[in-house]
This record gives C-alpha cells, structure tokens and sequence, in this order.
C-alpha cells in the first residue's frame, strides 16, 4: 500500500478490467472503480475525458474539440 497525493497522479484508467493509475515514477492498481473514483476525486483537478479515463487538469497541456464532439 502506498499513499499518494493528487498532485502527484496523472491519470487513472481501466485496462483489462482492472484499473490503473499513472505518476511520473510508475504505474499502480487500485481497488476502486472509475464511478467510485469519480465521486472521491476533486472535481476542479480532475475530470473523465471517456468512459475508461480520468485526467488530472493541471497535467493536460491542450484540448482538441472536434465537430463530432470527441
């Protein structure tokens, strides 16, 4: 087990039916599913971007708004 502070995590995700999340350093798994993470995270550092992916904002360099709405 190993505590991280928001500031330090990128991303989370689900690969594989398991879900992951990325620091600069590495890569972890956790427990909890991307519905539970979305309700515990900040809602101004972090956002789901897709059904599989949660980003932190103060990571995201540039958006790209397509006319598909993607």
């Amino acid at each position: 087990v190993e505590i991280l502070a928001y500031r330090d995590i990128l991303r989370f995700y689900g690969l594989d039916n398991k879900i992951y999340l990325d620091t600069m350093n590495n890569t972890y798994t956790t427990r909890l599913r991307l519905y539970q993470l979305e309700d515990r995270l900040p809602k101004k550092q972090f956002i789901k971007i897709s059904r599989s992916e949660i980003v932190n904002l103060d990571y995201v360099k540039s958006l790209d708004l397509s006319f598909s709405g993607t």
